[in-house]
């Protein structure tokens, strides 16, 4: 009986400890109020640990003077301790409206996640613009989801070109549906990502015989000239980015 409990308060002790480390990071961050303060702090040395930069996954513009980056970083203690987070942020002129901070387990998968910064009223102002740009009501919730989660854009990812994503296997449902709606409603989403489906597979209904709509060409030739980085796999190769424009110039081949 003593054994148990000493075990169990051991496992107490060692997920406090390992929650420390996300909550401190948390709290540091929310003092950086600029993607500028937010890179020159990127190597630090805590009490305890030490933060380091592992790499840019992403930067790129979106919509309205808005841009997204993706940073992925580590701590460690010594050569055989890392745990690995990364981190979501949505900047306008420089000034962080949206920040969000994940911890990540061995296969990259979320642990835990949480937005530490969100400057509502700015992303409000965001998302009135998007529904006069685009025709479509999105909420907080929305524009916090799509900003915060690494979709991939690809077909047959993996070693073995096995894997199709999510959002592709739902694409290609919307294309064998012929679920035009659907796709043109991806067009107008937030995501960069979701907008290339929706690219891709208004694409493949006009091979079909079914005519993409001139609002939606128009809106194409648009997402083509912010020309966004898009988040992708080629085989077992992920984190590859591609833009709007290339994908384009695939479709018309």
């Amino acid at each position: 009986m003593r054994q148990l409990i000493f075990i169990l308060i051991l496992l107490t002790g060692t997920n406090c400890f390992a929650s420390s480390h996300f909550d401190i990071l948390k709290d540091t961050f929310s003092t950086f109020v600029t993607l500028t303060q937010f890179k020159s702090k990127l190597e630090t040395k805590f009490n305890d640990f030490r933060l380091s930069r592992k790499n840019e996954r992403l930067s790129r513009p979106l919509d309205f003077g808005f841009s997204q980056t993706v940073f992925e970083i580590e701590i460690s203690y010594d050569k055989s301790y890392v745990k690995e987070f990364r981190v979501f942020l949505v900047t306008s002129n420089d000034s962080i409206v949206l920040g969000n901070i994940q911890e990540l387990d061995y296969y990259d998968k979320v642990k835990k996640s949480e937005n530490y910064i969100t400057v509502n009223q700015k992303i409000t102002n965001y998302l009135n613009q998007h529904k006069e740009k685009y025709g479509l009501e999105l909420s907080l919730k929305d524009f916090f989801r799509q900003l915060t989660e690494l979709i991939i854009y690809g077909f047959g990812c993996s070693e073995g070109g096995e894997y199709y994503p999510p959002e592709a296997k739902q694409m290609k449902d919307f294309v064998n549906t012929q679920n035009y709606d659907k796709l043109a409603r991806w067009l107008r989403q937030i995501s960069p990502e979701l907008q290339a489906y929706a690219v891709d597979g208004l694409f493949q209904l006009a091979s079909k015989g079914i005519a993409t709509k001139q609002v939606d060409k128009e809106l194409i030739q648009y997402l083509k000239k912010r020309n966004s980085d898009v988040y992708h796999c080629s085989g077992c190769i992920y984190g590859i980015t591609t833009t709007i424009e290339e994908i384009l110039k695939w479709k018309q081949k």
